[in-house]
């Protein structure tokens, strides 16, 4: 099925569903029309009898975040409906994982936290820069971060917004496998998932998110923040500096 913009398709096979994302940039950047046709995607999904679910890129990159060149209305309502999605997402029965290859960067990323399982190629970086272009990552990170890894190593990467590798990630529990091919690696896991009871898996999932006081639902919240954000001189000056290859100014 190709979605309504033409960014973002889902194919299916037997109990299996693949949303790929294919945006207008080499790097999948994430723009309102694809944030729209990923919700689209999760929605065809979730309507579906699908055992499991991957979220990949196409070609060989996964996806490098929001799309800086929107200007800031747009690029909030572009995090208010991958925010949806991402909740549907986090609290569908269906598990979904996260196939990462490339880049997951920013908004990228924050779709893969939101899945049940994440695996990368060994050679994928991982960032959220999103302090250096004078904004926050609005779409649940910081709350999963926390979550998955610890407050304490949440915020060194989210306040130094530094590159991390998939080794260090899988070090950190933040992905169940680095390996040379990501695809195949999340389709074993697909298929393993399939072979368990759907009843016990949305069981288990469902225990899985009450088991925090401050559910991934309250990201609402960042997106209140980022709106605030977005509308300020430091975003401004982050997203000219992005464009010019420099140090920002703040």
């Amino acid at each position: 099925m190709d979605c309504t913009n033409g960014y973002v398709r889902v194919d299916a096979s037997d109990d299996v569903a693949e949303i790929i994302l294919d945006g207008e940039t080499d790097l999948n950047t994430i723009d309102l029309p694809m944030s729209e046709d990923f919700a689209e995607a999760v929605a065809h999904v979730e309507r579906g009898d699908y055992r499991a679910a991957i979220i990949r890129g196409a070609d060989g990159t996964y996806c490098a975040g929001g799309d800086l060149s929107q200007d800031p209305e747009a690029f909030v309502k572009t995090v208010d409906v991958s925010i949806d999605a991402i909740i549907d997402i986090h609290r569908s029965g269906t598990p979904y994982i996260a196939a990462m290859e490339d880049v997951a960067v920013g908004g990228g990323l924050e779709i893969a936290l939101g899945c049940d399982l994440r695996v990368a190629e060994t050679r994928t970086t991982f960032a959220l820069p999103e302090a250096s272009r004078g904004i926050i990552p609005p779409a649940g990170a910081i709350r999963f971060l926390a979550q998955m890894i610890g407050s304490a190593r949440a915020r060194e990467l989210l306040l130094t917004g530094r590159s991390f590798s998939a080794e260090e990630a899988a070090e950190w529990g933040l992905i169940v496998e680095s390996a040379e091919d990501a695809l195949a690696s999340a389709t074993e896991l697909a298929e393993t998932l399939t072979a368990q009871s759907p009843a016990s898996i949305t069981a288990v999932t469902k225990s899985l998110n009450e088991a925090y006081p401050a559910p991934i639902s309250s990201a609402k919240w960042d997106l209140e923040l980022a709106r605030t954000l977005a509308s300020g001189e430091d975003f401004e000056e982050g997203r000219q500096a992005f464009f010019e290859d420099r140090d920002p100014d703040f």
